[in-house]
């Protein structure tokens, strides 16, 4: 290989740097925590090469959630990239609703998961039936009767609200006989804290 090629191909690679330096980057962008209650903070964190800045706007999800939508920007020049970061915003209580699946004597359960990556910095405060029944809740260990009345539980308090619920109630003796008259699901109201909040 000639002087003068190697020449050429120092150049291209001097060039191709400059190329990239001059182009805007986002090396990380994260937002903490990922679920909020009522006025709860949330810390961003971000590192770029080129000029930040952030847009925030909020909406309601096909759910009913209020998403928090962080839109990181960083340009350099005439140049710039995005990344984004969302965040679900709630009031201090959430419904825990799970489909019944199977029935135990005069009873008839419902059972499901809450994600733990989500729920399990918010503790339980109290629960409450959203049904004009009876409930029987076990969750981590701890169980819990709420009356049919509404009136809130504190037998659940201090628990996460991530992991396995078990929700049961008694059906009256026309459920027992008709299967079709059984509730679908069962739903309770859980008031709920950060973690160390």
């Amino acid at each position: 290989m000639t002087f003068s090629n190697l020449i050429k191909i120092f150049f291209v690679v001097i060039v191709i740097g400059k190329l990239q330096s001059c182009k805007p980057e986002i090396h990380s962008f994260t937002a903490t925590p990922k679920i909020v209650i009522n006025n709860q903070k949330v810390h961003l964190e971000w590192k770029v090469s080129g000029t930040p800045t952030i847009e925030f706007e909020e909406h309601l999800s096909q759910d009913s959630i209020m998403l928090l939508k962080f839109d990181l920007i960083v340009k350099k020049g005439d140049k710039e990239v995005r990344s984004t970061q969302i965040v679900e915003r709630f009031k201090d209580t959430i419904m825990i609703v799970f489909a019944t699946t199977k029935v135990d004597g005069e009873f008839v359960i419902a059972e499901g998961e809450r994600d733990f990556a989500k729920w399990s910095n918010f503790q339980i405060v109290s629960v409450n039936t959203e049904m004009p029944r009876e409930l029987i809740i076990s969750h981590s260990n701890v169980i819990a009767i709420v009356s049919a009345s509404g009136i809130p539980s504190a037998e659940l308090k201090g628990t996460t609200a991530s992991g396995t619920w078990v929700l049961k109630t008694r059906m009256t003796k026309n459920e027992i006989n008709t299967p079709s008259e059984r509730p679908n699901e069962l739903t309770i109201r859980a008031t709920i804290k950060p973690v160390n909040f």
